[in-house]
């Protein structure tokens, strides 16, 4: 039998969660204004703007905003907390939306936990009295300005691969590679291939297979391609000359 939990200081608890935590916690009405933001939480999504007052829809892609306020709502009416994996500025956030307070004082808390968890972990948390929300709506950041490309080259450097390596598996040059990289700094506001490779963990771009990371990721770049305006990638099955007439960008095309 599980034993009692004891009475605690409500302060020092929030004080901990909001403070102590260093995470991403906000505090939001029924309609998704903003009561609350802890420091983690500013700098992750409005850096250097006061949020007190204002709502996620100010601080949120609209389309993606549109979606999260619903499951605001939702959670505010009917209590059951919510769990979604999902990409916010080009990063991974594990989200849970929880109903806090009566009445007047209702509230709903939404807590992040940036980084990627993989689908044994999502199918854990299905089971500890969550609703387990997958969202059609994800914010793909400064990824969104990348090729289909410079997201595999991406997701290669997260792997470790040199230089050389990446040429070999995508059947280009070091050279083309490098133009890649640089590309890729340039478009990311990063200098180095350590920043680099922590900008493809953070979008979950690494690693081994999982039952859950394609869906995901499929669906968070899924606008990817149309803003950056590339051709359909090629299949991967298909000759080097194939892969470069579909990438309008890459200089091997004139190698």
């Amino acid at each position: 039998m599980a034993a009692a939990i004891p009475k605690l200081d409500t302060d020092a608890v929030w004080q901990c969660l909001s403070e102590d935590a260093h995470v991403p916690l906000w505090l939001v009405d029924r309609s998704g204004r903003i009561a609350f933001a802890s420091k983690p939480a500013v700098e992750f999504l409005a850096p250097g703007q006061n949020v007190a007052g204002r709502s996620l829809a100010d601080i949120l892609p609209q389309e993606m905003a549109d979606e999260r306020l619903e499951l605001v709502t939702r959670v505010a009416d009917f209590g059951a907390p919510v769990l979604m994996f999902e990409m916010i500025r080009g990063r991974w956030s594990r989200t849970v939306m929880r109903r806090t307070g009566v009445g007047r004082s209702l509230r709903v808390l939404i807590i992040n936990r940036i980084g990627w968890s993989d689908h044994h972990q999502v199918q854990a948390d299905a089971h500890t009295g969550y609703e387990l929300v997958e969202p059609k709506v994800h914010d793909a950041g400064l990824l969104a300005a990348l090729s289909e490309r410079e997201i595999e080259v991406l997701r290669l450097i997260g792997e470790g691969l040199t230089t050389a390596e990446i040429g070999a598996r995508i059947q280009r040059t070091s050279k083309t590679v490098e133009w890649h990289r640089s590309a890729l700094g340039r478009k990311l506001n990063v200098s180095s291939r350590i920043e680099l490779a922590r900008v493809a963990h953070a979008a979950g771009l690494h690693g081994g297979p999982s039952a859950l990371k394609p869906a995901l990721l499929a669906r968070a770049f899924a606008r990817v391609r149309s803003a950056a305006q590339t051709d359909p990638p090629a299949s991967r099955k298909g000759s080097a000359s194939a892969e470069a007439t579909t990438d309008p960008t890459d200089p091997a095309r004139n190698e």
